[in-house]
């Protein structure tokens, strides 16, 4: 099975560790490299990507106000940062704020960098699309029609009166005043007369 094409926004100043990654991701990942956050954000505004790798120190923003603004600039994209400075409590908070992975340079591997943009990518896509279901749920919740107060009901034959003084049988009220779909059976204490009847009429 052919792997997936995985775009790469690459957002790394130090030119060493930019050629370091770009051929971790060798094969199967399209590296685009940038060298500033600025330049970083532009591209995103003008390219489609599926993860951004930056490092937190770069030479126009630096740690916890670069996250916020890669977060900010791409809130739809799974987003990886890498730091030379050990911190696992500071790793822990990106993750918590939203980032989908953290790595130290000194620990940066090509199998489980390779992995975990894979990994990323899936899980991104899968929060948007819950996202979108659950969207798509409060929509349809939004255009269901509540009947609410007082209705005027038949005591004799069970029949609704609308606004207009029109009478109408319940389904047929239901049906145009709902979004509710009618379906027809016979409950117990009615199938239980029916056949009552049935054999009375045999005798």
């Amino acid at each position: 099975m052919v792997e997936e094409i995985l775009r790469v926004l690459l957002i790394e100043d130090d030119q060493h560790d930019a050629y370091m990654v770009n051929g971790y991701l060798s094969g199967s990942f399209k590296v685009d490299w940038v060298q500033t956050l600025e330049e970083g954000i532009a591209r995103l505004t003008t390219r489609e990507y599926d993860v951004v790798l930056a490092d937190l120190s770069l030479p126009d923003s630096a740690g916890n106000d670069t996250m916020k603004a890669v977060l900010s600039a791409a809130p739809n994209l799974p987003i990886i940062l890498v730091s030379g400075k050990h911190s696992e409590r500071f790793a822990i908070k990106t993750v918590g704020d939203g980032v989908q992975d953290f790595f130290f340079k000194d620990m940066l591997q090509p199998d489980s960098l390779r992995r975990s943009i894979r990994y990323s990518v899936e899980r991104k896509r899968n929060e948007r699309e819950r996202e979108r279901l659950l969207r798509e749920l409060r929509e349809a919740l939004d255009k269901v029609k509540a009947l609410s107060g007082l209705l005027p009901m038949c005591a004799w034959c069970k029949k609704i009166r609308d606004d207009g003084g029109y009478w109408h049988q319940v389904e047929e009220y239901l049906t145009v005043h709902t979004d509710a779909k009618l379906t027809h059976g016979i409950c117990k204490e009615c199938s239980e007369k029916i056949m009552k009847e049935i054999e009375s009429n045999k005798q």
